[in-house]
């Protein structure tokens, strides 16, 4: 009996073994399944976030945007939206993306399906938008329609001008984008007619080969605004909005076309408006009162735009006639200025030719 006993509790004793033994292997299996469902469950599409229902739609409308300009519209509308347009979608676009950086870490884990495209459209929205794009004016296949003599006598360098990249730093600027800038060469020396009367305001501008020089009228002209009273600005001085022309003297010289003169000496100006000027009649003096953000030492600027407002109209191509150049100038006469990539000055020297205008 006693032997019988002892059997049944050997058999007892395996069962409850058994039965432990399984339980635990039960309770593993249990545990990795639902380790793997939380993994699943991190890398699954959730709910819906506030932030990612927005994300895409300040890069849908800067495509939209650039579509837009890209179709060289013309008129004030393009140019308030590429002033601002940009700008406006990429800061919205930041913002969304500092908000789901925040979310994301209050609310792991950080990385989930339903965000991952989201951030990248966010992401590229904002580098996109940085980068500086050249104002599509709806000019760009013609010229104006008046062919204009160079404004200056003696030789000067191009320091900007053209259509391309390296040519023209002011192609970001809608009224300026087919701007020509013009810098006296150091070996073009200054007769006692070359020089203004008056003290330059800012101490070392006389030393400049630019500064004092005559400007002519390159083309019949209406006078319709003027401003010659700012002083001269200082080389190492910042740059300040609102005085990007300094002093300037505004010419129509066609129906819907105007040209500036600008970065004027001070008190320099010959005409005021509403006078008629003749092509190489002397008009003013070159100066440094323009706070331009891409030229500090003295220069002519000269832009050709389809309203008389500063800052308010398309750039329109220029032709020049009568000059000679140490290289070809185009089929239509086009100034071409502009660095090459190691920042070395490279734009064509020009030179009005005997009978023009202004010689």
């Amino acid at each position: 009996m006693s032997r019988k006993r002892k059997q049944q509790h050997k058999q007892q004793r395996r069962r409850r073994t058994s039965s432990a033994t399984g339980e635990i292997s039960n309770a593993a299996t249990t545990g990795s399944l639902s380790g793997v469902a939380v993994a699943e469950k991190g890398l699954s599409a959730g709910p819906k976030e506030f932030w990612t229902k927005v994300a895409f739609i300040p890069g849908l409308l800067l495509i939209t945007l650039v579509l837009y300009l890209g179709s060289k519209p013309g008129g004030s509308t393009p140019i308030d939206l590429y002033n601002r347009g940009p700008v406006i979608l990429v800061m919205a676009a930041f913002l969304l993306l500092v908000i789901g950086i925040g979310w994301s870490l209050t609310h792991r884990p950080f990385l989930q399906q339903q965000r991952i495209w989201p951030f990248v459209a966010l992401a590229g929205t904002v580098g996109f938008g940085s980068y500086p794009f050249p104002y599509p004016t709806s000019y760009a296949e013609r010229t104006g329609s008046v062919v204009f003599d160079l404004p200056v006598q003696g030789e000067w360098l191009v320091r900007w001008g053209g259509e391309r990249w390296r040519e023209n730093a002011y192609r970001l600027f809608p009224d300026r984008c087919r701007a020509v800038v013009l810098e006296a060469l150091p070996t073009e020396s200054k007769d006692a007619g070359d020089k203004v009367s008056s003290t330059p305001t800012t101490e070392g501008l006389a030393d400049s080969p630019s500064y004092g020089r005559k400007v002519f009228a390159p083309a019949d002209a209406m006078i319709v605004a003027a401003l010659g009273e700012l002083p001269d600005r200082d080389s190492r001085a910042g740059f300040q909005r609102g005085r990007e022309l300094g002093n300037y003297i505004v010419l129509e010289v066609a129906a819907g076309e105007f040209l500036f003169l600008s970065n004027l000496a001070p008190g320099s100006l010959l005409a005021v408006p509403g006078d008629r000027v003749t092509r190489g009649q002397e008009l003013a003096r070159v100066g440094n009162s323009a706070h331009s953000p891409v030229d500090r030492d003295p220069h002519l600027c000269m832009h050709l735009q389809d309203t008389p407002v500063p800052g308010r109209g398309e750039g329109i191509p220029m032709r020049f006639d009568s000059y000679s150049t140490d290289r070809a100038g185009g089929a239509l006469g086009l100034l071409r200025g502009g660095v090459n990539e190691e920042g070395q000055k490279v734009g064509e020297r020009i030179r009005p030719l005997p009978g023009s205008g202004a010689e």
